[in-house]
C-alpha cells in the first residue's frame, strides 16, 4: 500500500441521497493535490468507513500509476 502523507490530501464530506428512500447517506470525496487523482466513497453509512476505503482506493490508484 502506498504511504500517503495527510498534507497532500484535500478531503470532503458530503451528504449524498440512497436510491429510492431518499435518505441521507454520508460521503467523502478525496483529492490527491500532486497528482490530481479523486477518490469517493459512500457505500457505508458511518463516514470513518467511508474514509477507509477512500483511502484504500487512492492508495491502489497511486501505485498502479507507478
Amino acid at each position: 500500500m502506498a504511504k500517503l502523507d495527510p498534507k497532500d490530501l484535500f478531503i470532503e464530506d458530503y451528504l449524498t441521497t440512497e436510491g429510492h428512500s431518499m435518505a441521507p447517506v454520508p460521503a467523502v470525496l478525496i483529492t490527491h493535490k500532486p497528482t490530481g487523482i479523486v477518490v469517493t466513497a459512500a457505500k457505508h453509512r458511518a463516514q470513518h468507513l467511508n474514509v477507509r476505503d477512500a483511502l484504500a482506493e487512492l492508495s491502489k490508484r497511486l501505485e498502479a500509476s507507478e
